[in-house]
């Protein structure tokens, strides 16, 4: 000890705390020796004994070394000889030779990234007085780098420059696995341990800067959409739906792992994306793309539950114009749905992004705030297609409502192109609003005029059956407008039908409680597990289009609209059919004993006048 004390005296400690972090306290001892000149020798040997004076500092001093849990460091500059306490040593992991008297040791068993980081802090202290406080990491056996932080500071003579430097080693390591864990977290999937949205954007909006500085830098934006992974928890739970989006993710981080610069996220529920950087060529990224479908299309077997999984898969690459990552995130879902709407045939829905989607993209977006601001104005009329009795003399019974939208001077939007969007945006709700109490004021006016029969059918969309007000909703309007609820009959589409069951079966029974008819638009498309129909309380089962077109030149179509017909009557349920256009079609129809049907052979959907003139003309009521 009194080689460290080296000639000085200790004139006085200060411990001074300087951090509190995640429950850790880290206490910086700062030392500072003075050489004490401030009075002549023989004057304080008269007040005390030296030795005693010199034996009582030590104490203290190795009092304070040994009870804090920081190590202490003494650098001579002069000799480069540096003093390690023994708890400073200890951090040597336990080496008995610790630190040795100089940084060369630590130096040399630091991670290599981080010696000249040691050395140019160092340097900074000494030189430009910048404040000494760094975290190394210490190379260990075992492979894991424990963390250190040094801190210090130099005692400088009167012309500044620096004669000695004192200060701290601390184990921070389980501090910076927290930060660590805490920062993974932020950044990474709970579920499938993949990136997570915020760290995929972050990483994409840095592939876009490097378009900035390279314009020859190409890269790949990958969405995958799932296909139907709705009906894997609905089928088997959500804990095996988890199990499922884990393996997923797994098979896709495998396919990638041949390219050096990439990054899987899961950005969705079901949703996926891959970044691919330092793209070669745009092959490659098509050739992994079948490879991912691939993989997917293996079985999944979770729990001894066999099933398979297909996804949607949008692509998107940085083109010439600087884009921002929400253009080519929204580029990448517009090709998505783009791809969605193509049928799947056991090939790849697979779509590259291109210059006509992008402008398709824009006149999308100019469409949905037009369609906003259609919402807002009620910009919409209702038309009314007869649904006619064949078996009764072909008198008309009822009309299904449909809305028209008619923008920019009288063009007119196609209920195809405006209805996804309204589905997908949210508006159908206030849409649907509307379209429900105009067709009940105009059904009301009917009635009041002697129809009192006359049903009208107004289309609920899937979006609508998930909002949980929507009985009390058609409950308000019925009595707002005072229609009796036998006069109004409620369409619902298969797949609508097959969404959150129960609550669709609880909200189904609801309106039929009211009085109200319900009726299952398109049957045939959606499920061929037909036992569904039992637990739904249906009135109606409505034939798609498709089925009864290529009658009776199509025996397939045929046999399955026969099949329907016997079915539905066996279940006592009405029949209507959709689409007919030609009087060998009715034929058929009426001879296999469908009660109703709809189509351009009776009437095209007609206005609120022509539609009360047809009811004149063909009710029986009229009659």
């Amino acid at each position: 000890m009194a080689t460290f004390l080296n000639g000085y005296l200790v004139e006085y400690l200060q411990v001074v705390t300087v951090f509190t972090l995640g429950g850790m306290l880290g206490v910086f001892v700062y030392l500072q020796w003075t050489r004490s000149e401030k009075e002549p020798l023989t004057e304080r040997l008269t007040r005390r004994n030296l030795q005693e004076d010199l034996r009582a500092s030590e104490e203290r001093l190795n009092l304070v070394i040994e009870g804090t849990n920081d190590g202490i460091w003494d650098w001579d500059i002069s000799t480069g000889k540096v003093f390690w306490s023994e708890r400073a040593n200890l951090l040597a992991s336990n080496n008995s030779l610790g630190f040795g008297d100089s940084w060369d040791i630590i130096k040399k068993r630091l991670v290599v990234e981080d010696r000249e980081k040691l050395e140019a802090a160092l340097r900074g202290h000494l030189v430009g007085d910048v404040p000494f406080h760094i975290e190394v990491r210490l190379a260990m056996l075992d492979g894991k780098p424990r963390h250190l932080l040094l801190r210090g500071k130099a005692k400088r003579a009167s012309d500044g420059k620096p004669s000695r430097m004192a200060g701290s080693v601390s184990d921070v390591t389980q501090r910076k696995s927290v930060e660590q864990e805490l920062i993974y977290n932020a950044y990474h999937d709970s579920l499938t341990g993949v990136g997570n949205r915020k760290l995929f954007t972050d990483r994409l909006k840095h592939n876009i800067d490097r378009t900035i500085r390279r314009r020859d830098y190409l890269f790949s934006l990958l969405v995958l959409d799932v296909d139907n992974f709705k009906m894997i928890n609905d089928t088997y739970g959500h804990s095996i739906g988890d199990k499922v989006l884990r393996e997923i993710a797994m098979r896709i981080e495998d396919r990638c792992h041949s390219f050096e610069d990439r990054m899987v996220a899961r950005i969705g529920g079901d949703v996926f994306g891959v970044l691919i950087g330092n793209v070669a060529k745009i092959e490659d990224i098509k050739s992994l793309v079948l490879r991912i479908e691939q993989d997917l299309s293996a079985p999944f077997v979770v729990e001894n539950f066999k099933m398979s999984v297909s996804a949607t898969i949008g692509i998107v690459f940085n083109g010439e114009k600087q884009e921002s990552s929400e253009e080519m995130l929204s580029n990448a879902d517009t090709v998505l749905q783009e791809a969605k709407r193509t049928p799947f045939d056991g090939r790849s829905r697979a779509r590259v992004f291109d210059s006509p989607m992008r402008k398709k993209a824009q006149e999308l977006y100019r469409l949905e705030q037009e369609l906003r601001l259609a919402v807002e104005n009620q910009d919409f009329f209702l038309v009314y297609q007869p649904i006619v009795n064949i078996q009764k003399g072909n008198r008309v019974v009822g009309f299904e409502a449909l809305v028209r939208w008619n923008k920019d001077q009288g063009t007119e939007v196609q209920p195809c192109d405006f209805i996804p969007m309204a589905e997908d945006t949210g508006l159908i709700l206030p849409m649907g609003k509307w379209i429900l109490e105009t067709a009940c004021r105009q059904a009301k006016a009917w009635v009041d005029a002697g129809f009192h029969d006359v049903t009208v059918a107004v289309n609920f969309s899937a979006r609508q059956f998930l909002n949980q007000d929507l009985a009390n909703q058609v409950r308000c309007v019925l009595e707002e407008t005072q229609l009796n609820p036998r006069n109004l009959k409620v369409e619902i589409t298969e797949s609508t039908a097959m969404r959150e069951i129960e609550r669709t079966i609880e909200t189904l029974h609801s309106l039929t409680n009211m009085g109200l008819q319900i009726s299952i638009d398109d049957f045939g498309t959606g499920y061929s597990n037909l036992s569904y129909l039992k637990h739904y309380p249906i009135n109606t089962l409505k034939i798609d289009r498709s089925f009864v077109k290529d009658i009776p030149d199509d025996q397939e179509d045929m046999a399955i609209t026969r099949t329907i017909i016997s079915m539905a009557n066996n279940l006592h349920l009405k029949i209507i059919a959709e689409g007919v256009e030609t009087e060998a079609q009715l034929d058929f129809l009426r001879q296999e004993g469908c009660e109703q049907v709809q189509g351009y052979y009776f009437s095209r959907p007609l206005s609120r006048e022509n539609a009360t003139q047809y009811l004149k003309d063909y009710s029986s009521d009229a009659a």
